[in-house]
């Protein structure tokens, strides 16, 4: 994770190369995984992470994803190949 002035930049993890498909491209499968870890960094950054969990007994879930909404805004600004290799946190 990049941190710059205070605020979350970007995840950045590797991709196990058993999750790449025939196309060249993450297999939608794992698109879970990489954003459960960086989910897990983030609250880790926010100090919620597992110590926090451990410590008050209060957990945190993400219900929702939106992965296709994802892809399509990968694609529309000209990063296909890219998607899933790097996913990038908007700065607010």
């Amino acid at each position: 994770m990049n941190v710059e002035a205070g605020g979350v930049r970007t995840f950045e993890c590797d991709v196990d190369p058993t999750w790449i498909d025939i196309n060249d491209h993450m297999n939608a499968q794992y698109y879970g995984i990489v954003v459960y870890r960086a989910h897990a960094t983030f609250t880790d950054l926010l100090g919620l992470g597992d110590d926090y969990v451990r410590s008050t007994k209060f957990g945190k879930v993400d219900v929702l994803t939106r992965l296709s909404q994802f892809a399509a805004e990968q694609s529309k600004a000209g990063y296909p190949e890219g998607v899933g290799r790097t996913i990038r946190v908007p700065r607010s």
